[in-house]
């Protein structure tokens, strides 16, 4: 039985009487945030299959962690590539939390190319560096749309992250942008299917 049912039932025992709540009844942890963006991590190194796509290129090893590519099958120059690591052991909790929270508070495609980062999208925290983006399209042209969540060491090399989620779907050819919604659809799609927090 979680919190909600309790206080359910004990709104629904008590109508008409003074309300109290049953403390004898034991509390149900939520799950941490280091196990949140483990499944994350988890849910997207599974991805196998993208409609219209097919699979070209997956791999796995300890420094990079888990890559796959998926072309367009009618026109091989769009392509998705979807990234993932997960080595979170070092990690604070606080720091896992604040990603999820950073991703939780952006809105797709809330980033365009000014020269600066909005303070939203990266934080420094406990010797951590963490980055945040949905769905964007940093130029607004529709080549590169990504999804991404990271965490690095700071003065670490930022493609040495701890933990990453990374979505990116890009076109290949600058003269393919007749189709710059394409992109976008598809990394809103894969974002909002595979990217739960």
């Amino acid at each position: 039985m979680n919190w909600f049912n309790i206080l359910k039932n004990q709104i629904a025992s008590t109508k008409g009487k003074t309300f109290q709540l049953d403390f004898n009844e034991p509390m149900v942890e939520d799950t941490n945030c280091k196990d949140k963006l483990r499944e994350l991590a988890n849910r997207v190194k599974e991805i196998s299959s993208i409609d219209g796509y097919e699979q070209t290129r997956k791999r796995q090893n300890d420094s990079y962690g888990h890559a796959s590519t998926f072309r367009l099958i009618d026109d091989e120059r769009y392509s998705v590539q979807i990234r993932s690591k997960d080595k979170l052991n070092e990690v604070p909790e606080e720091v896992c939390c604040a990603l999820i929270d950073m991703y939780k508070s952006t809105a797709n495609n809330d980033y365009k190319m000014s020269g600066l980062i909005p303070p939203n999208k990266r934080r420094h925290l406990q010797g951590f560096k963490l980055y945040v983006e949905k769905s964007s399209d940093n130029l607004n042209d529709g080549e590169d749309v990504s999804t991404h969540l990271s965490i690095q060491k700071r003065g670490g090399n930022e493609f040495w992250p701890v933990y990453l989620i990374d979505i990116t779907v890009r076109v290949g050819a600058w003269e393919l942008l007749d189709r710059p919604n394409h992109n976008r659809k598809i990394c809103e799609k894969l974002t909002k299917e595979y990217v739960k927090l």
